[in-house]
């Protein structure tokens, strides 16, 4: 016990001494060696942070495309705007972006900017400046720092405006943001204009997608219509598949009415056996006289479908035959008309089933095409692909069109990245580059 005591005892005192250490004897670090941690908050403002000052988490945020080929041709567009528009979409896109183009923009252009800030907050910025860079700045002013100190604020912002491009870009560096945005309101649209010149693609594509639409449909209209043309063309090879799925519901409706009859019959071809019957079961609906599905010479999958049928509907089927038919169908079962209302629904459909598979799919060939439809999707694969596979591709097409969905229109092109570019590639224009402006995604991929 005596022993555990000795050693808290000691730890104890070598605890006490490690902090006297460094609370009084350890060398405080210099200047340099704090430039990491205080040292940098020199550089930036000193006065009270406003509300615009703060950016939450959300609010600035960055629209990266997905494919390098979309951020390319966003560049290229705003490259080849105007002055008018440019400006307009530097101006549209966040603080801390416009900031940023700002401070690595051509020193000429910082120059300028500096030009438009008051005489104090210039002075003030001046006074943030380095040491050393400061009495480099003294020296090519030709002035001493004590007179310098002497003069009226106007006229130290009359010799700062001496300096070089690169001394007053060095001083806008030090102006907080909100000095630094109201001198840029303050510039004109060449100036806006000029900032983007050295802008990376990706940031040139940042600006653009910050623009209103209005103001990206006319960059995008303002360009002769070849330019426009082979812009769109390089897209549309290498990006027009991801794009499509950015259609919205009223835009993917408009695509499917407009496809070729070529496009959606591959599409209708393509698509899983389940969808082809789902899209005819519908088109039958909206329009039975353009769905001719009885026009199917498959006698043996008609039969065989027949054989699936439950009672009731082999019953039904038997029914809706005109009346010399049945007779010649009575015949076949060897069963007389009057006998026949008195048996049993099961015995009914025990005598059809005896019937050939010429004679079955004769029936089925002479029912409405809605029980075919209803009686194949409980058949298996083989049949229904046999019964879908024997319509014209116009039927396709047609069924495609009527019967699908929107939206089951663009989860099937999502499957086919072939077709869905031939489908892209007949939407109009105006439509391709709206599509465009949608490939976006906020991360942070081509930082």
């Amino acid at each position: 016990m005596s022993r555990n005591r000795s050693l808290l005892g000691v730890i104890g005192v070598v605890a006490a001494a490690i902090i006297i250490y460094f609370g009084f004897f350890n060398p405080q670090p210099d200047d340099g060696d704090l430039s990491a941690t205080i040292g940098t908050v020199a550089k930036h403002q000193n006065e009270q942070i406003t509300n615009e000052d703060v950016v939450l988490a959300g609010e600035e945020t960055t629209d990266w495309s997905e494919d390098p080929v979309v951020v390319e041709a966003m560049a290229s567009i705003l490259e080849r705007a105007t002055i008018a528009n440019r400006s307009f979409a530097y101006l549209a896109v966040g603080r801390q972006t416009r900031t940023d183009l700002l401070l690595g923009a051509n020193p000429e252009i910082q120059s300028a900017v500096l030009g438009k800030v008051s005489y104090a907050d210039q002075v003030a910025a001046f006074n943030r400046v380095e040491k050393a860079d400061q009495k480099a700045m003294f020296g090519r002013m030709e002035l001493k720092q004590a007179d310098f100190a002497a003069m009226s604020m106007e006229n130290q912002a009359a010799a700062l405006g001496k300096l070089g491009a690169k001394d007053r870009a060095n001083i806008l560096g030090r102006v907080s943001m909100n000095v630094q945005m109201g001198a840029v309101a303050k510039a004109d649209p060449q100036t806006h204009s000029a900032i983007l010149e050295r802008a990376s693609r990706h940031e040139l594509a940042r600006v653009y997608m910050a623009s209103p639409e209005l103001n990206r449909v006319q960059m995008f209209n303002a360009l002769p219509l070849n330019e426009r043309q082979a812009l769109m063309g390089k897209v549309w090879v290498q990006s027009s598949s991801t794009m499509l799925q950015r259609a919205t519901p009223v835009e993917m409706e408009n695509l499917r009415n407009e496809m070729s009859d070529q496009n959606a019959a591959d599409l209708f071809g393509a698509s899983s056996i389940n969808d082809q019957m789902v899209w005819a079961g519908r088109a039958v609906k909206t329009s039975p006289a353009s769905f001719e599905l009885g026009r199917v010479q498959k006698n043996e999958a008609f039969g065989r479908l027949y054989l699936q049928a439950t009672p009731e509907q082999k019953v039904a089927f038997f029914r809706a035959q005109p009346a010399d038919v049945q007779s010649d169908l009575y015949g076949k079962m060897s069963i007389k008309q009057e006998a026949w209302g008195d048996m049993e629904l099961n015995a009914k459909a025990k005598a059809l089933s005896g019937l050939s598979l010429e004679r079955q799919s004769a029936m089925m060939a002479r029912v409405d095409k809605m029980s075919v439809l209803n009686l194949a999707r409980h058949a298996d694969p083989a049949i229904q692909k046999e019964i879908l596979g024997g319509l014209s591709r116009v039927e396709m097409a047609q069924a495609l069109k009527l019967g699908a969905s929107s939206r089951e229109v663009q989860q099937a092109l999502g499957r086919h990245p072939q077709i869905r570019n031939a489908v892209f590639g007949q939407a109009s224009m105006d439509v391709q580059f709206r599509l465009m402006g949608r490939m976006v995604r906020t991360d942070n991929q081509f930082q």
